[in-house]
């Protein structure tokens, strides 16, 4: 439920305020914090100033006001470091998705290979994911704007044909 919002036009059950329970309330804040300041494959991280402005501003309509503030006050009182990007070693092997965890709708694929095959694959799925959310900011109706979805499956056929070889 932590993509529920406090207006009820969330999902999966459009639950409003306190039909919102506790934990799925905590973890929406604190889910958003991470990815904004997170880099993802197709924007980079937001500072933590900029993150914290976000939520601010979703505070009633998206987020628990009681939620925030102690979100806040606990980055306040520990601060924040996010996670340093992994280096695997040119001979490791590696098992990978082929696309962003935060889309559901996209089925699961992995790739195995080595991590130079990897990278090839990541940055192959990276390029699609920039044409697919330039295709995907196309309002309703306009022309390309439901090609999309088969231009991120297609990038992420092509990534995972390209690291099994």
């Amino acid at each position: 439920h932590h993509h529920e919002k406090m207006n009820g036009r969330g999902y999966p059950m459009g639950l409003a305020g306190d039909e919102i329970p506790e934990f799925a309330r905590v973890i929406s804040v604190a889910d958003a914090f991470d990815s904004m300041t997170s880099t993802r494959s197709y924007r980079a991280a937001r500072t933590v100033e900029e993150a914290v402005e976000e939520l601010r501003r979703g505070i009633d309509d998206h987020f628990d006001p009681d939620m925030v503030e102690a979100f806040l006050r606990a980055l306040e009182r520990d601060g924040w470091e996010p996670p340093k990007p992994v280096v695997l070693p040119e001979d490791d092997v590696v098992e990978t998705t082929q696309q962003d965890h935060d889309d559901p709708s996209t089925p699961l694929r992995v790739a195995a290979g080595s991590a130079a095959d990897a990278a090839d694959a990541a940055d192959a799925a990276d390029a699609a994911d920039g044409a697919a959310d330039a295709i995907d900011a196309a309002p309703d109706g306009a022309p390309g704007s439901e090609a999309g979805d088969a231009v991120g499956g297609a990038a992420g056929d092509v990534a995972g044909d390209r690291a099994r070889g």
